[in-house]
């Protein structure tokens, strides 16, 4: 029998039934004990977790998916993350979390120290560092963890435009993006000059300030913070969406390829949660 293997009921009587077993080891009350002890072993084996995953994701907020800003997470992390727990325990897995710059959590995934990263979305670059759930060639958006849109925020009376389709750009201004966001791969196929700064703040100071002429960033996350800043009478959120994105739960390859059936069941998982879940929590990350 090799190490860690559980043998039958059957097959444990004909061990002790063979003439190699001293005799002591052959009456019912012993063969009885023995039973019931690899029946405990094995039961506690089963019980067991079948994994503890370490997943990343941005230190700042994208509210409500992902609460709170710095390293820690807060008692109530966000949407996404609440979502996540309950699917990751369904299929028997404990979650740990870790906050990085976005770049970091890029690289912690591509490099194996982290198993997965929470909430990105999906395009080439990304698929070669980073597991998806996928349909064939592409992500399945059935197995998301939400649909997220970008807008492109300006000053009132500002001169760039988006009208769902042509951005126009007669001054040739740049755009101010957050580094590591997927939106500059749009914006610079559409041959925009891109200023990329860490954080939101930071890039709605500078278009208060004149210095950029438009910036382009998620409504979930922009809307909140204008609104902290005070900006709602100098900064204007043109209404075609500049992009409406599905995002997900990812898995670095590494463990992808050592538990496959684990990644496959918390996706699945979400699918069947996700809905109910946030249209529940909304309302209490609302409060």
């Amino acid at each position: 029998m090799q190490h860690g293997e559980f043998i039958s009921v059957k097959k444990f009587n004909a061990i002790l039934d063979a003439k190699a077993v001293p005799c002591f080891l052959q009456s019912d009350q012993m063969r009885r004990f023995l039973i019931l002890t690899a029946w405990v072993f094995a039961t506690a084996a089963v019980a067991a977790p079948a994994c503890d995953i370490t997943l990343a994701y941005t230190e700042h907020p994208s509210a409500p998916f992902l609460e709170g800003e710095g390293l820690s997470a807060p008692a109530r992390p966000g949407i996404a993350i609440d979502i996540i727990s309950a699917a990751a325990a369904q299929a028997g897995c404990n979650t740990h979390l870790t906050r990085l710059s976005n770049l970091r959590v890029l690289r912690s995934v591509e490099a194996g120290d982290a198993d997965g990263a929470i909430l990105f979305s999906y395009d080439a670059e990304r698929g070669s560092l980073m597991a998806y759930p996928m349909k064939g060639a592409q992500p399945d958006a059935a197995r998301r963890l939400a649909t997220l849109s970008y807008y492109l925020y300006r000053r009132k009376g500002g001169s760039i435009n988006w009208d769902g389709t042509t951005l126009s750009n007669p001054e040739s201004l740049a755009i101010g993006v957050n580094t590591g966001f997927s939106i500059a791969d749009m914006l610079t196929a559409l041959g925009i000059r891109l200023e990329e700064v860490q954080t939101t703040e930071q890039n709605l100071g500078k278009l208060h300030l004149g210095r950029i002429g438009a910036y382009a960033m998620q409504e979930h996350i922009a809307d909140p913070v204008i609104r902290q800043m005070h900006l709602e009478n100098d900064i204007e959120k043109l209404p075609a969406p500049l992009s409406t994105k599905s995002y997900y739960l990812t898995f670095s390859h590494k463990f992808y390829a050592a538990h496959p059936e684990i990644a496959e069941k918390i996706w699945t998982a979400i699918a069947e949660q996700r809905d109910s879940m946030t249209k529940s929590l909304m309302p209490q990350y609302h409060e």
